[in-house]
């Protein structure tokens, strides 16, 4: 998949989908605080595997949002339900 720069590809809310692998590009995870400012927790560049972890595995809504901070290509995996 491509995506653009500035693209949030798992938003906060929702049950993440997919656990993607970085084939080139920056990806970050993020919040907002109470504030209403955004806090980055984790960046991944290639080759590597991004996601939020615990929410995918247990199929929970995600407290982050996942975005791409420049073009990106991305392989997806999915979780079979």
């Amino acid at each position: 998949m491509h995506f653009a720069k500035g693209r949030t590809i798992e938003e906060e809310g929702k049950i993440p989908r997919y656990l993607y692998f970085i084939v080139s590009g920056y990806v970050r995870l993020f919040h907002y605080n109470n504030k209403g400012d955004e806090v980055t927790m984790h960046i991944n560049c290639p080759p590597g595997f991004i996601t939020s972890y615990f929410h995918f595995i247990n199929q929970t809504r995600l407290g982050e949002n996942l975005e791409c901070i420049t073009a990106c290509e991305l392989l997806r995996i999915s979780k079979p339900h």
